[in-house]
C-alpha cells in the first residue's frame, strides 16, 4: 500500500516539474560579440537578440499552456467514462438485487442471482 502511495505522489511530482517547473528553451545562438562593432551595430543586434529570445519565450509558454490544457481535457475524458460506467454498476445492481423496475422478468432476475 505504500509503495503504489508513493509512486503515485512520485508520478505526480514528475508531471508539476514537466509542466511548471521547467525553464523555458533558450534561443540557439548566444549574444553577439559586441568588441569589434560600432554602437549602431551594437543596438540593432541587441534588440534582434532580444526579439529572438522573447518569442522563444512567448512560444514556449503557448505550447506549455495547450499541453496542460489537452491534459484537463483527457482526465475529463475520462472522468466521464468512469461516470458511465459506475452509473451503470449502481443501475444494475437495483434491477438485479433490489427489483426496481419491476416487470414479469422475476425469473430471469432469480437466475441472474443464482449466479452471485
Amino acid at each position: 500500500m505504500f509503495y503504489v502511495l508513493a509512486a503515485v505522489v512520485l508520478a505526480a511530482l514528475i508531471v508539476v516539474y514537466n509542466i511548471f517547473l521547467k525553464t523555458p528553451p533558450e534561443i540557439d545562438e548566444p549574444e553577439p560579440d559586441y568588441l569589434n562593432m560600432t554602437n549602431q551595430e551594437k543596438k540593432e543586434r541587441r534588440r534582434e537578440w532580444r526579439e529572438k529570445r522573447k518569442e522563444s519565450r512567448r512560444n514556449w509558454r503557448i505550447e506549455r499552456i495547450n499541453a496542460v490544457k489537452e491534459k484537463i481535457y483527457a482526465v475529463a475524458s475520462k472522468r466521464k467514462w468512469l461516470f458511465f460506467i459506475i452509473a451503470g454498476a449502481i443501475i444494475a445492481y437495483l434491477v438485479i438485487f433490489k427489483g426496481v423496475g419491476g416487470g414479469t422478468t422475476d425469473g430471469l432476475l432469480e437466475k441472474i442471482k443464482g449466479l452471485f
